[in-house]
């Protein structure tokens, strides 16, 4: 791992998470640019330093995607945040499962606490869907959101609906997805069990 390689990298994980054409999976992480050039920029020291701390393909994606994936776009500059970041993703990753279903407790209580049922959850219907304003507000993970639009499908609506006010959010947390690897029939079980939860719920409210 050098800088330019790191350079090449953030790049292609900035375009991912900011353009909506551009899919680092489908174009395979291509970007124009040479090493030639990448050594003409101003900011090549700050590469070669993440280079240093970061040996492998994995890590710097996970790096750059935990920091994106958050709307934290300033990780070049920022690097005590974009470090903690980088820990709680790695963190989530390790503890995936425990987190999902503490992060679908989180979201019942919130429902029952405010008399909000699922109608209020998930989509842009002339409201902010409250799942949207947890994630925003860090109560809940991205990864979470991800996983739980595996099950629901309500990121088109999302893209279609949102509005200007919220397309940048949503850019960046539906691009998240692709990163976010779990095991699904394990995860669609404890889904199922707290989504009967939520239909009673939503039958006492």
């Amino acid at each position: 791992m050098d800088g330019y390689n790191v350079y090449k990298l953030y790049m292609a994980l900035k375009l991912h998470f900011h353009n909506k054409k551009y899919n680092v999976f489908e174009n395979h992480g291509a970007i124009r640019g040479s090493r030639e050039k990448f050594y003409t920029r101003n900011d090549v020291k700050i590469f070669e330093k993440l280079a240093d701390v970061y040996k492998t393909d994995r890590d710097v994606v996970d790096y750059f995607v935990a920091n994106f994936s958050y709307g934290h776009d300033a990780t070049l500059y920022s690097r005590i945040t974009s470090e903690s970041y980088y820990t709680d993703w790695n963190r989530v990753r390790e503890s995936m499962h425990n987190t999902f279903k503490s992060d679908l407790a989180t979201i019942l209580l919130h429902l029952e606490k405010e008399r909000l049922t699922e109608k209020d959850l998930y989509n842009f219907n002339g409201i902010v869907p409250e799942l949207m304003k947890m994630v925003l507000g860090e109560h809940v993970h991205v990864q979470t959101v991800c996983i739980l639009d595996t099950f629901k499908g309500f990121f088109e609506n999302w893209t279609e609906k949102a509005g200007v006010a919220f397309e940048e959010d949503v850019l960046r947390i539906t691009k998240t997805k692709g990163f976010v690897k779990f095991d699904k029939p394990k995860f669609q079980d404890t889904y199922m069990a707290w989504n009967n939860d939520l239909i009673e719920l939503n039958t006492n409210a």
